[in-house]
């Protein structure tokens, strides 16, 4: 019976799943190789991000929509034109940088029930510091540079 269980521990997967993200743009130059980095919709800063489940995805989907439905359903969000209008437009869905806090602190309290972990790598988008690493302030280079940190970050 004991090497049964050794065997099935063996063969026991982890099933989980992992989202990436970003936030910022990788953009340094505008037309002319002019540098823009800080002015209007040019970020400073760009992050990768990454959330793993560690419980079955269709579970957390579910506690997700059943938060949205309850959002769209619950009178004192009837009048937020942001939610009325995500609602009427394609059917309302969860984004930070649109939702009010009420709603923000929603999905915070829906987070914390939810066994995940995140993590992040920030980078900078400071020419010097780019130069030094012989990035050569390139876009594409910047972002490889920032991959690799985040690859160390999950060895």
């Amino acid at each position: 019976m004991e090497e049964c269980k050794t065997k099935m521990n063996k063969l026991h997967i982890h099933k989980y799943h992992r989202f990436l993200d970003e936030a910022g743009d990788t953009t340094f130059y505008g037309k002319g190789k002019i540098p823009i980095i800080g002015m209007k919709g040019v970020s400073a800063y760009f992050l990768l991000g990454i959330l793993v489940l560690n419980e079955p995805v269709d579970d957390v989907r579910k506690k997700i929509i059943d938060l949205q439905t309850q959002i769209v359903n619950d009178p004192y969000f009837e009048p937020i034109p942001s939610i009325q209008k995500k609602k009427n437009k394609a059917g309302y869905f969860l984004h930070a940088k649109d939702d009010v806090p009420e709603v923000r602190k929603m999905v915070f309290e829906l987070i914390n029930t939810i066994d995940c972990q995140f993590e992040a790598v920030v980078g900078k988008k400071d020419y010097r510091i780019l130069l030094r690493k012989s990035i050569m302030a390139n876009q594409s280079e910047f972002l490889c540079d920032l991959l690799f940190s985040f690859t160390k970050l999950n060895n």
